[in-house]
C-alpha cells in the first residue's frame, strides 16, 4: 500500500512522515517483503533484493492470505546457496506469520537442532524489536520461555518449534512447516542412508504434524538428483516410477544462478567474478547442483581426461609428496582382476588469484604379493628421500591398516604420514573434479604408465579400478597440507629473524 498524493502533499513534514511511517507499517503488516525491509535488523548490511527475493516473497504472502481464506499451499522453493533463502523462509516468514496469526503453530527444521535453533534465535531477535511491535502491536513473545527448540506467544496459543532432522516432533503441530536444507553437505548428500533418513524424516516426522488447513515451505539448495526435492519431483512427475497421484501438490519456485539471458540471478548483490569463480571452483557436478538447481547423475568421466595439460618439464620449485593406495592382501590377488598397489608423486601450487594446478608424476604400480610390493615400496620411498619426498597415506576409517601396513614396510626407511579425509570416494575425488575440469591437471609426457592411470581416471567412479583416483585426491590433500606447513614455519622463521 502507498501513501495517496493528496496527503502527502497537504500535510506538514511531521505529518508526512508519521503518515509514510503508518503506510509502511501496514505494508510490513500485509506483505512479507515489506515487512523485511521494515524490520530488517543488519543495518551495515542492508537488505539486497533479487530477482528471486521478489517472487519468493511474493508467493508465501499469497500463501498467508490463502491460509486466512482456508487453504493449504505447498512451496519447493530452490536458490543457490549465499542467497538469502534462509532470511526469507526461517527467520522473517515464521515472524511475520506469527505476527497475522498468533495462534498458529509454527514449526521449522532441517538438517541439524543446532541450525534451526539458530533461526529461532533470530525470530525471536526479530519479535523482540521495536519495529515488530509497530506492526504487530498485541504480538509478543512469552518472557518466560526462553527455550530455543520451543517459543509461544503470549496470552495466545501460538507456538514456535525447532527441530532438527530426525527430532521427536509428537505431539507439536504446524500450521506453517519451514523445511530449510535437509542435508547438510556432500558427504550427506552422497550418501544413500542418510537420504533414505532425511526423506524419512520429512514424511513422518514432520508432514504428520500438519494441521488441517498449513503451508509448507520445502527450501533448499540443492545437493542430489535423489535428495528430498528430487524425491518430490519425482512424485510429481506422471513419467516417473514413483509417481503418486495423491502426493501433494507442491509448486516449484526455482532460480538458477546462470540466466537464460547470460546474466546472473543477483549480479547486484555479487557481480559476475563472484559467480564465475564459484563455477571454476565447484566444477560441473557441483555447480549443476548448488548453483544451477539441476544436479546431474554421476557416472564415469566424472574427471575430464581430456583438458589435462601434458607438458615436457614441472616448473622449478614444487613442493611434492608421495601418496600411496594399498592392495594388501593374497586374497586380492586370487581375483580375476585383482587391485593395484599405487603411489603417486603430487604438488599443488596456487597463484596469486587463488587459482590452484595439480601436478602428477612418476606413478608406481604394481599387482603382487606383499613381500615383492613391500620391496617396491622400499625402493621407491629410498630414492624420494634423496629428493627430500615425503611418504603419505589416508589413515581413517577402513584404511586405518593400510597405514599401519605402510609404516611397517617403511620401518628404518621413511616416516610414514596421514591423510585424515573421511566421505565416500566419490565425496573425496570432488575436492580435484574442479582442476580436471578447469584444465588445472599438468602430467608429463610419454610416461609408461600413463594408459592405465588415464583409463582409472576416465571411469571413476564406475569403472574396475580406483586406485590411482584413490591415491591422487588423497594426494591432493596432503600436497595443501604440507604447503601450508612449510608456509606457516617460513613465516615464523621470518618473524624471527626480523
Amino acid at each position: 500500500m502507498t501513501m495517496p498524493p493528496g496527503l502527502a502533499q497537504g500535510a506538514g513534514t511531521e505529518a508526512r512522515q508519521r503518515l509514510r511511517m503508518a503506510f509502511a507499517q501496514q505494508d510490513a503488516e500485509e506483505s512479507l517483503l515489506p515487512f523485511m525491509h521494515y524490520c530488517w535488523r543488519r543495518p551495515l548490511e542492508p537488505l539486497q533484493v533479487g530477482r528471486h527475493t521478489r517472487i519468493v516473497c511474493d508467493r508465501l504472502t499469497e500463501a498467508a492470505q490463502r491460509y486466512r481464506a482456508g487453504h493449504s499451499t505447498y512451496l519447493d522453493v530452490v536458490v543457490p546457496f549465499r542467497h538469502g533463502k534462509s532470511d526469507m523462509s526461517s527467520r522473517f516468514l515464521p515472524a511475520w506469520f506469527l505476527g497475522n496469526f498468533p495462534d498458529a503453530e509454527v514449526m521449522l527444521t532441517g538438517y541439524a537442532a543446532e541450525l534451526v535453533q539458530g533461526f529461532s534465535r533470530d525470530v525471536r531477535g526479530i519479535m523482540d524489536g521495536e519495529r515488530y511491535r509497530d506492526v504487530f502491536p498485541g504480538v509478543a513473545l512469552d518472557a518466560s520461555t526462553n527455550n530455543a527448540s520451543e517459543r509461544r506467544i503470549a496470552g495466545r496459543t501460538g507456538r514456535l518449534y525447532a527441530i532438527g532432522r530426525g527430532g521427536a516432533a509428537t505431539g507439536r503441530g504446524a500450521s506453517l512447516l519451514v523445511v530449510d536444507d535437509m542435508l547438510k553437505n556432500r558427504e550427506e548428500a552422497e550418501s544413500q542412508t542418510i537420504r533414505d533418513s532425511a526423506w524419512a524424516s520429512l514424511t513422518n516426522d514432520f508432514m504428520t504434524r500438519l494441521a488441517p488447513v498449513h503451508i509448507v515451505v520445502v527450501v533448499n539448495t540443492r545437493w542430489h538428483v535423489d535428495d528430498p526435492c528430487g524425491r518430490i519431483h519425482r512424485r510429481l512427475d506422471p513419467e516417473a516410477e514413483e509417481y503418486d497421484a495423491a502426493f501433494p501438490r507442491f509448486e516449484r519456485l526455482h532460480f538458477g544462478a546462470r540466466q537464460a539471458d547470460g546474466t546472473y540471478l543477483h549480479e547486484e548483490r555479487f557481480g559476475r567474478a563472484w559467480y564465475e569463480s564459484q563455477y571454476a571452483t565447484l566444477g560441473t557436478y557441483g555447480a549443476s547442483a548448488l548453483l544451477d538447481g539441476a544436479p546431474v547423475v554421476k557416472g564415469g568421466a566424472f574427471l575430464k581426461t581430456e583438458a589435462i595439460q601434458w607438458v615436457d618439464e614441472f616448473p622449478d620449485g614444487l613442493t611434492w609428496v608421495r601418496c600411496w593406495d594399498l592392495a594388501s592382501t593374497e586374497a586380492e590377488l586370487a581375483k580375476d582382476d585383482p587391485d593395484w598397489t599405487v603411489g603417486v608423486l603430487v604438488a599443488v601450487r596456487e597463484d596469486r588469484a587463488g587459482a590452484q594446478t595439480l601436478y602428477l608424476d612418476d606413478v608406481v604400480m604394481v599387482r603382487a604379493e606383499a613381500g615383492r610390493r613391500n620391496a617396491l615400496i622400499k625402493e621407491t620411498a629410498r630414492r624420494d628421500a634423496n629428493r627430500g619426498i615425503p611418504q603419505y597415506i589416508e589413515a581413517v576409517g577402513g584404511y586405518k591398516d593400510s597405514y599401519t601396513t605402510l609404516r611397517d614396510a617403511l620401518a628404518g626407511v621413511a616416516v610414514v604420514h596421514r591423510v585424515d579425509l573421511g566421505g565416500d570416494k566419490v565425496v573425496r575425488a570432488g575436492r580435484v573434479e574442479p582442476h580436471f575440469e578447469g584444465g588445472r591437471v599438468a602430467i608429463r609426457r610419454g610416461q609408461p604408465w600413463q594408459p592405465e592411470v588415464l583409463r582409472q581416471i576416465g571411469e571413476f567412479p564406475g569403472g574396475r579400478h580406483d586406485d590411482v583416483v584413490d591415491a591422487i585426491t588423497s594426494g591432493y590433500q596432503a600436497a595443501l597440507d604440507r604447503n601450508r606447513r612449510l608456509a606457516g614455519l617460513g613465516h615464523t622463521l621470518g618473524r624471527g629473524a626480523r
